[in-house]
């Protein structure tokens, strides 16, 4: 799976979107899932659906900078891809299975997650939204062997929660993907990377937690 991953072409993510007002700019920073591992275009990623729908509701200019890259982890998140965020008024991270995978303790999920959450609220916009795209629990992909998803999901949960922990404590929305919300057809070609409707609904769901965070009407 790692030799066919790394003949997969990247998708180039950066799009603006023209409009009223300032510049609204989404910041994506993450692993593979984040940078649309696998799929045939920009526009079936959750960052380009994302961006269109808020484009949509109000017409405002819209700019994309998507840094994610196959692989991350938090640690490397935090050392290599914080700067991306700096002025942003949305930011979309998406991490975790990779530090489920490489085996990192929840000790040291939970302090990478308070440094990646510390650093990107020292480099965003004020009142900027934040939202956390959790580990899935990978023990329903398809394109795993049958013998490795108890164990890795296992990781996963784990490392998902701790985040949620962490998360939680900076007042930052999750989209969680435990097993219910991960049949067969979210998964892309390989079974393993969210497809083209994985990405849809990872879009549905970070819209969602924006919904959460916007004051309600008085």
């Amino acid at each position: 799976m790692r030799a066919r991953g790394r003949q997969v072409p990247a998708v180039v993510h950066d799009t603006a979107l023209p409009g009223s007002g300032p510049a609204r700019r989404l910041a994506v920073v993450g692993d593979s899932a984040a940078a649309g591992h696998g799929l045939s275009e920009a526009r079936q990623a959750y960052t380009h659906l994302v961006a269109s729908e808020l484009h949509h509701r109000d017409a405002r200019a819209t700019t994309v900078t998507n840094v994610a890259v196959d692989g991350a982890t938090i640690g490397e998140v935090i050392a290599d891809q914080l700067d991306a965020v700096r002025g942003a008024e949305l930011v979309i991270v998406g991490v975790g299975v990779n530090d489920a995978i490489r085996r990192h303790r929840p000790s040291r999920v939970r302090r990478e997650m308070d440094a990646l959450f510390a650093g990107v609220h020292e480099r965003v916009a004020p009142g900027a939204a934040i939202v956390l795209i959790s580990a899935p629990d990978l023990c329903v992909a398809p394109g795993l062997p049958a013998l490795l998803r108890p164990p890795l999901g296992v990781l996963c949960r784990s490392t998902a929660r701790a985040q949620a922990e962490v998360a939680d404590a900076w007042g930052v929305p999750v989209v969680a993907l435990p097993r219910q919300v991960l049949p067969p057809e979210v998964f892309g070609d390989d079974g393993f990377h969210p497809g083209p409707v994985g990405h849809a609904r990872l879009a549905q769901g970070v819209l969602a937690r924006l919904g959460e965070l916007e004051p309600s009407a008085s």
